[in-house]
């Protein structure tokens, strides 16, 4: 019997032609199978290629055994149809059929309607194997060959089309094209054309948009004047089609919310204008966010701009050569030195930091390679102590040029540390004279910011506990450190601002939410203001207290223009920065500045979880699974990156299998233990509801919910309803203490709907939102929204519960489909005809 081996779109098999094709695990075997299958080789696949593609870090011997574990497995699945001979390993003739080679032979054969059928997704996509980087980067290669297999042999059937006269079947193809190749402009032209002679202008504007979004955005670059001369067409005539957006480009400043969201109040509201004229309540705040993304783009233009790349230098960190407790004190340099010498025109900068990886400091000419950076900046800093109790500091910088690893300068710099800023602005102006460019700014360098030289040296332990892993003993310490700064020096602003940095992330992460932590905060980001109005510490203290306390995202985005003039490389205002404008609903600028810090510090763990959450909403899901992937290769010790990637798998693809091996691996690894949200959110999707129940912490009116919930779905009635109702009693006591929370409201809604009580049920999750909406805060808002969703599939409403899943997945949110089809809270209405619809399905989803 023949296998059917399907890599397009993902991987999954069928045997002998029947029933719905199976998705395969992402495990090494099932690799092993696709790559005999999808690579073409004459004869057989050498073993010796094998072994380095699965097994890189083993010796020969147990690579080997492995090997034919593996064949032995796969031949008792495959019924022998492996086939092992000298040559090495091979599938026997007409057992398995796969649809890769099937796409090649159909487009060798101008079968070009076969082509259409068959390429149904990105080769392997999703699909990844740890600890196999050859094997991931055989997955690029022929996921490129087939690609461009496909679009080439889909343009072609587009022009054939075109040439009998079936003009909307080449549009067709034409679409085909563009989704799998965007940047073809060429395609994009001929649809313009397409609409334009259809009486259809605003398609054909919505598709230019689009298209001059996507190359600004990936590529930093614009369209062709031919298509330029086309959009003008297209304007200068009146419009008949709307501007349409397709899912996986959702916008949440342009979406409406349904009927069921608004629920009838806005009705109740006075409107000055006549009824013709009342714009949706999201009009204001989309115009004025997306007059502020215009802004912040044409500003950040100049970082973005490849035309003509500058010169790259990459600062290493200096070794530090005295105690090891004073190693603070060569990172500090290093990054101070990223901030002085941004000023220097047509120059990138770019980080060779590795903080929490712990490997031994590359070579300049290594790091300069694999940072692509013309020139590297290194050195060693010693920091000792005299008899008297002095500090001094002995600090001498290389700076080589990566091409032939030439010194092209070198000093030694020998102070106390009284005199340490000397030497900073020193080593910038040295650099600066090095590669021919003008310093900007240097006086600001060589300004002490305090006189107190243990002051000094604690600002720089604290800065250094701030910029590592976003965990709550790291900025407990960096408070610690702070506060003694300010105790030495009470004027010391950069110091006041750091503290005040600490204390808002701890109340931002829910790691504190105290009165003491949110006055700290604030108290100390008023203190850095008065004494340095318009320091740039200052200014970010002061704009991440608005974001982070007070939730007030336009004016912290003012503040922030400021702080990006002073510290255009600074990464951790690039970070927030990007946390920032998604909270504004600015998604793709907040990949832009994500993105931009990664490049500048692309060894560094902070920020890569930040970057996948933001790709999970935009539903941008191969993007984040590579994301984070490459950060758990990087860092395989970092608890919280086999969460998120499990939750990349989960909502991603509704993969519940690659979670789980992910979240063991983690386990095996770092001792993920099995409880928490992540681990209840794959139990729940993978409906093991015993094992959900076991993950569940603490007695609050959240976690009865959740037990509510799962005690519902396994048929005990009786005790949902009693843990639904201690939920109802812990929520509304937490009403009663804070109205004015859409968390409790939308929970209590939860709660409401367990109990059968609808109205109020409704009302609370509606308040919810009300309290919080999408176009105030375009991450926390969908969260509220869902639970309203899941509040009408509780009661049963799957008109009302479809309407707000539909409203969710036309803009970003983390609900897609492949996630709804695997979870278990939509069963009450996942038979009916609206989520069938919804799903794109025509039978039980169940």
């Amino acid at each position: 019997m023949t296998l059917e081996l399907y890599t397009l779109g993902g991987l999954s098999s069928r045997t002998g032609g029947g029933g719905a094709p199976e998705a395969l695990g992402h495990t090494k075997k099932n690799a092993l199978l696709a790559y005999l299958a999808a690579e073409p080789v004459p004869g057989a696949h050498a073993r010796d290629t094998l072994l380095a593609l699965f097994w890189p870090e083993s010796d020969d011997r147990r690579a080997r055994d492995a090997l034919k574990q593996l064949v032995r497995s796969l031949r008792r699945d495959l019924d022998d149809a492996v086939v092992s001979g000298r040559g090495g390993l091979a599938l026997g003739e007409g057992r398995v059929w796969c649809d890769a080679l099937a796409v090649e032979r159909a487009a060798e054969a101008e079968d070009l309607e076969a082509v259409l059928d068959l390429y149904r997704g990105e080769f392997l996509a999703g699909f990844h194997l740890s600890n196999a980087p050859d094997f991931e980067r055989w997955i690029d290669r022929r996921r490129r060959q087939l690609r461009d297999t496909a679009v080439g042999a889909v343009r072609r059937l587009a022009e054939e089309r075109a040439a009998t006269g079936d003009v909307d079947g080449s549009a067709d193809a034409r679409h085909w094209v563009l989704h799998h190749d965007p940047y073809d402009e060429g395609s994009l032209r001929s649809l313009m054309r397409h609409y334009l002679d259809g009486g259809e202008p605003g398609r054909a504007i919505a598709l230019f948009e689009d298209f001059v979004a996507r190359l600004e955005q990936d590529l930093d670059a614009g369209p062709a004047d031919e298509t330029l001369a086309l959009a003008r067409r297209a304007r200068a005539r009146p419009r008949g089609g709307g501007n349409s957006r397709t899912e996986s480009e959702p916008d949440s400043r342009t979406a409406t919310l349904p009927a069921s969201i608004a629920g009838g109040m806005e009705a109740s509201i006075a409107s000055p204008l006549p009824p013709a004229h009342r714009r949706p309540r999201w009009w204001s705040a989309g115009v004025i966010g997306l007059a502020a993304t215009v802004v912040i783009a044409a500003f950040l233009s100049g970082w973005f701009d490849r035309g003509r790349r500058p010169s790259r230098l990459a600062i290493l960190p200096f070794e530090s050569l005295g105690p090891a407790d004073s190693a603070y004190f060569a990172r500090g340099l290093s990054d101070d030195l990223i901030v002085s010498l941004s000023r220097l025109p047509e120059l990138e900068i770019v980080s060779a930091a590795d903080r929490g990886r712990g490997l031994p400091p590359p070579t300049p000419t290594a790091a300069a390679t694999e940072l692509e950076a013309d020139y590297a900046l290194t050195g060693s800093v010693r920091f000792s102590r005299t008899e008297d109790g002095r500090a001094r500091v002995r600090v001498v910088p290389r700076l080589v040029r990566a091409v032939d690893n030439t010194q092209m300068w070198s000093e030694t710099f020998e102070v106390f540390v009284d005199d340490f800023f000397d030497v900073q602005s020193g080593i910038a102006l040295a650099v600066s004279e090095a590669l021919g460019r003008e310093l900007v700014g240097v006086e600001e360098v060589a300004t002490p910011p305090t006189a107190d030289v243990e002051a000094y040296a604690f600002y720089l332990r604290g800065r250094d506990f701030l910029r590592r892993e976003w965990v709550r003993v790291n900025l407990r310490l960096a408070e610690d450190m702070f506060r003694e700064a300010v105790r030495r020096d009470p004027g010391f602003a950069e110091a006041w601002a750091g503290l005040s940095l600490a204390s808002s992330e701890l109340h931002h992460g829910r790691w504190d939410r105290s009165p003491e932590v949110r006055l700290r905060a604030i108290q100390a980001a008023d203190s850095a203001t008065v004494l340095a109005p318009t320091g740039a510490e200052s200014m970010f203290a002061t704009a991440m207290v608005d974001y982070r306390i007070h939730e007030r995202f336009e004016s912290a985005a003012r503040l922030m223009d400021l702080v990006e003039a002073e510290r255009p490389t600074d990464t951790d205002v690039l970070m927030a920065r990007g946390y920032l404008e998604r909270r504004r609903g600015a998604w793709q600028l907040a990949v832009r500045y994500q993105t931009r810090a990664l490049e500048i510090e692309p060894q560094v763990a902070r920020g890569r979880g930040g970057l996948v959450w933001t790709l999970i909403p935009l539903r941008r899901y191969e993007e984040a699974d590579r994301v984070i992937s490459e950060s758990l290769e990087m860092f395989p010790d970092m608890r919280g990156f086999y969460g998120t990637a499990a939750l990349v798998k989960l909502i991603g693809w509704g993969d519940v299998r690659s979670a789980r091996d992910l979240l063991e691996t983690g386990n095996r690894r770092v001792g993920y233990a099995p409880i928490g949200p992540t681990w209840f959110t794959l139990e729940l999707l993978d409906r093991e509801y015993e094992a959900a129940l076991a993950t569940i912490q603490g007695r609050g009116g959240g976690a009865h919910l959740d037990r509510a919930l799962v005690y519902g779905l396994m048929g005990d009635e009786t005790r949902a309803r009693v843990y639904a109702d201690s939920a109802r009693q812990s929520l509304e006591a937490a009403r009663e203490r804070s109205p004015e929370s859409p968390g409790t409201r939308s929970l209590l809604g939860l709660a409401y709907a367990h109990l059968g009580r609808g109205d109020e049920a409704v009302y609370e999750a509606q308040e919810a939102m009300e309290l919080l909406p999408v176009d105030r805060d375009a991450v926390a808002g969908p969260e509220h929204v869902e639970r309203l969703a899941q509040v009408h599939a509780i009661l049963g409403d799957a008109d009302a519960a479809v309407e707000v899943l539909r409203y969710l997945l036309s803009i970003p949110s983390e609900v897609s489909l492949a996630r709804l089809r695997v979870d278990p809270r939509y069963d009450r209405v996942r038979d009916s005809e609206p989520f069938r619809e919804m799903m794109g399905e025509g039978g039980p989803t169940s």
